[in-house]
């Protein structure tokens, strides 16, 4: 099967050892595929959490100060942080059986039982499986970091599914804020477990950014989820005369916080990304081609994973510049009476599910979760893949584009 690479994060001294995959391009490419579906399990449930934390902190408070009381705001948005509680609870839990499973995925690459060869069973199972010299690790340390950052979630976020069971707007405010505090923990643990660890030249840089990065993924992403998975739908307990406008209100309140994420996240992205590139970012323009080649598998990945973020970026902007002016034109329209209470007709106006602008918002709302979910599911790959490495000290400099001119007949042109 070829050698096996090992990349080690940090100075050797214990900071990190970690397997990457086989010596040979498409075998470390196939390692990291196969790898993906547990790095996107964790990846998704840590955008969940964070988006329920954004949801509730940040865009209820906003949603709840637009809409009119008399409408029934507060059983609204009560009911739509009992759902950003419940969804974000659940997202906690699944994230903390993923990062279990990544735990035993990470000690396997490692395992050697052969080493248990002439040793007592408890002696035998340490030296074949050494859990104690994976926790000693840059990826051991930030793994635990993430499990606790999901247990605090999970359990802070049953707390509050608790205080607003009902629709109860004015209570766990308190879990909330405990909620936050696991959510940061999330956003900061996988630049331990990363390409940022990695990072000798500007380490302090590398985490930041990392850290920035998956927390403006979560409150980007996890929060059109929670908007489209708790917001919207508890739209149903407001009359239909209203709930246009309601929606409007909460396109509002969320709009800020999307735009801001989108902003980090594009920024960090791309001192994340020039730190990974940076070995063989070309001295000069002609050399551009060349460096792209020497990117690899790592350099496609990146690709791809920039083409899927720019089409959801495009839908977002749609449904903010097109959609959002639809919803606050309908909701200005004269509102048909409603029923009298008690009747029938009062009863269906209330169970009835969303129409209008505010149901087209949702479908377009999923076509860019989806897109951004694709994004993430690149994510996963781009995680497990190496960056390119500096060129051995006496190597040969990039190539030169075949039409180029060389350095001095270009010189002489001029």
């Amino acid at each position: 099967r070829g050698e096996r690479r090992v990349r080690v994060h940090g100075d050797g001294g214990g900071r990190g050892a970690v397997i990457e995959g086989d010596a040979g391009e498409p075998s470390i490419m196939a390692h990291a595929i196969m790898r993906a579906p547990l790095a996107f399990w964790t990846l998704a449930a840590l955008c969940l959490v964070v988006g329920a934390v954004a949801f509730a902190l940040v865009v209820v408070p906003r949603w709840t100060r637009a809409l009119d009381p008399a409408a029934g705001s507060p059983r609204v948005t009560g009911a739509a942080l009992a759902g950003a509680a419940r969804i974000g609870g659940v997202a906690a839990w699944w994230g903390l059986a993923g990062a279990v499973l990544r735990f035993g995925e990470q000690l396997g690459e490692i395992a050697d039982p052969s080493a248990s060869r002439g040793l007592g069973v408890w002696e035998g199972l340490r030296a074949a499986y050494p859990v104690d010299a994976l926790l000693g690790t840059t990826w051991g340390r930030g793994w635990i970091a993430q499990l606790v950052g999901f247990l605090v979630c999970a359990l802070a976020l049953r707390r509050a599914r608790r205080a607003h069971a009902g629709g109860v707007l004015v209570a766990g405010a308190g879990a909330w804020r405990v909620a936050l505090v696991g959510a940061a923990v999330l956003a900061a643990a996988p630049a331990w477990m990363g390409h940022a660890a990695a990072d000798e030249g500007w380490p302090v840089l590398a985490h930041v950014a990392d850290a920035l990065h998956v927390a403006a993924a979560g409150v980007w992403a996890g929060g059109l989820a929670l908007v489209l998975l708790a917001g919207l739908p508890a739209l149903v307990h407001a009359r239909r005369p209203q709930r246009t406008q309601a929606a409007y209100a909460l396109v509002r309140a969320f709009s800020p916080a999307a735009l801001g994420a989108v902003a980090l996240l594009a920024g960090s992205g791309v001192v994340s990304a020039g730190r990974r590139l940076a070995p063989v970012w070309p001295a000069r323009l002609e050399e551009l081609p060349a460096a792209v080649a020497a990117t690899g598998a790592y350099g496609v990945t990146l690709g791809a994973k920039l083409a899927f973020v720019a089409v959801a970026f495009g839908l977002g902007a749609w449904n903010w510049r097109r959609q959002t002016a639809r919803l606050r034109a309908e909701g200005a329209a004269p509102p048909v009476r409603a029923p009298e209470r008690g009747t029938p007709d009062a009863v269906a106006d209330v169970v009835a599910p969303l129409d209008g602008e505010a149901a087209r918002f949702a479908r377009l709302g999923g076509v860019e979760l989806f897109a951004a979910g694709l994004a993430l599911v690149v994510t996963a790959v781009l995680i497990g893949t190496a960056p390119p490495e500096p060129p051995e000290p006496g190597a040969a400099p990039l190539a030169h584009a075949p039409d180029a001119d060389p350095p001095d007949a270009a010189r002489q042109t001029r």
